[in-house]
């Protein structure tokens, strides 16, 4: 009896199907936007910096490629392997996005649904595609969703772009339109186009540099939000990656060092990941996963309504995100100084 070893990187074939699918929407000219392009920022900076590293090590292949996705070799550049669970696209005529559409469904027998507004189709999928599957194996599932955005009128070539004027968080005001070119949107929001061109041109330089560091701003004011909940929902996310967590700068409360106190949601001792709420202190992710808590539960309670959280249990105070925007430092991001 023959037995044969294959050895599968599940993060490096995910790498492979997600590339497959940005280049080939490229093809059909669309455009990446949201985590998607992000990811590649921060994934192209500390890859640059390994690269550098490995180079003396080693030039095969094969090594490469294992230190690569080993978490053991140089961790300080280990956010070089993030990869995303979802993939954006937008195609500013229905066409192109057909043609893409049908060929993803050709490779991969996806089924699409979709919703509509005003002017755009939304049409979701998931990609699923196993790895190494045999008579005997069921294989490994990777599944990857699939966000394409275009036209509803078929006659129609949109001449905006994501977000739309109305952007959220800054992280995701990059848009990617083919393998060697990640830029600002040109519509990033009616704020951006305020600014003087040497201030914008140090706000992406500030913007890009928090990407690579984890940390990114909330530029939505919520008192004029479509979707409250969407948004809270969006930033909570990206506070509780459980790999690459980030650091959100504005938030209606502040980070905190004090360690003398047991956190009221938990009760366990606060050692690290401490926020402030007036003057309690908490766990962060605590308050968090009450705050996902809460939507489930008070989805049309009129404090959502209101844009704010009530915390009910334990400390009885109110925090509202739309009071974000007010604590964003435009002196820092308009301006030289460190």
């Amino acid at each position: 009896m023959e037995i044969i070893d294959i050895i599968i990187n599940s993060n490096a074939e995910k790498k492979d199907i997600i590339n497959s699918i940005i280049l080939k929407s490229f093809s059909y000219h669309g455009i990446l936007f949201g985590e998607i392009v992000r990811n590649i920022i921060i994934a192209n900076y500390y890859k640059k910096i390994f690269n550098k590293y490995f180079i003396n090590f080693s030039n095969n292949n094969l090594i490469y490629t294992t230190a690569f996705w080993d978490d053991k070799i140089h961790p300080e550049t280990f956010a070089r392997t993030i990869l995303t669970n979802n993939i954006k696209i937008f195609f500013k005529c229905q066409k192109d996005a057909f043609i893409f559409m049908q060929d993803i469904q050709n490779e991969f027998n996806n089924d699409y649904e979709l919703s509509v507004n005003e002017i755009i189709i939304v049409a979701k999928s998931t990609i699923n595609f196993t790895l190494g599957k045999t008579r005997l194996f069921k294989g490994y599932l990777i599944s990857i969703e699939l966000v394409i955005l275009y036209p509803k009128d078929h006659k129609n070539k949109l001449k905006i772009e994501p977000p739309f004027n109305n952007s959220n968080l800054a992280c995701d005001l990059f848009l990617m339109d083919n393998k060697d070119n990640i830029r600002i949107s040109k519509n990033a929001g009616e704020w951006y186009y305020n600014l003087s061109l040497v201030e914008r041109t140090i706000f992406v330089t500030k913007i890009i540099q928090d990407i690579i560091n984890f940390e990114t701003i909330i530029l939505k004011d919520l008192s004029t939000s479509d979707n409250c909940i969407r948004d809270i929902k969006e930033y909570i996310t990206i506070l509780l990656d459980p790999i690459f967590p980030w650091k959100i700068k504005n938030l209606p409360y502040d980070y905190s060092n004090e360690v003398d106190s047991n956190c009221p949601i938990c009760n366990l001792a606060l050692e690290t990941d401490i926020i402030k709420i007036d003057n309690t202190n908490l766990h962060h992710k605590c308050l968090l996963k009450y705050i996902e808590t809460e939507i489930d539960k008070n989805k049309s309670s009129e404090y959502w309504k209101k844009r704010y959280i009530y915390l009910i249990k334990p400390i009885r105070n109110f925090i509202s995100f739309g009071d974000s925007y007010n604590k964003i430092d435009w002196k820092y991001y308009t301006s030289f100084i460190i």
